[in-house]
């Protein structure tokens, strides 16, 4: 199935290129890692949960390590806007989902009057809820100052 996905060059260098690494690294690592790995691909490459779908669907055979996860990642998430910034926001994530609460928006941009803008960790649009999860860097005087 390689044929399929062309390399890309990376100075000069062939590379695995960002879709097939989605399905080829969930070959090696447990969910967890898995998990971290996905969504820094998604967040670096801007690869959508839709264009990951239709990659598994391209890969997907009886036997073809790595496409249980991409397929456990994409029953999971598929539908949720936004990506989490941190590990910390990925738990939480997984708390809302297996609370059977609706799918949040993640890292929901606000702009204000000013020109500078806010992001939500997690926003429920319909009943207009935030979520923000500070973790311990939070604590930080530029961060605070930031966050005020």
């Amino acid at each position: 199935d390689i044929a399929h996905v062309p390399p890309v060059l990376i100075e000069g260098i062939p590379c695995t290129p960002p879709r097939r690494l989605a399905v080829d690294i969930g070959a090696v690592l447990g969910e967890t890692a898995y998990t971290t790995v996905l969504r820094a691909l998604r967040r670096d490459h801007g690869l959508s949960w839709k264009q990951l779908a239709a990659v598994l669907r391209l890969h997907s055979r009886r036997g073809r390590d790595g496409c249980g996860p991409l397929r456990r990642q994409l029953e999971r998430y598929y539908g949720v806007e936004g990506i989490p910034d941190t590990t910390l926001e990925q738990t939480v994530l997984d708390l809302l989902i297996d609370a059977w609460l609706p799918l949040p928006v993640c890292q929901l941009v606000v702009p204000l009057p000013n020109g500078r803008h806010y992001r939500i960790d997690f926003a429920y649009l319909a009943v207009k809820l935030a979520i923000e999860i500070d973790g311990p860097h939070h604590k930080l005087p530029e961060v605070k100052a930031r966050d005020a």
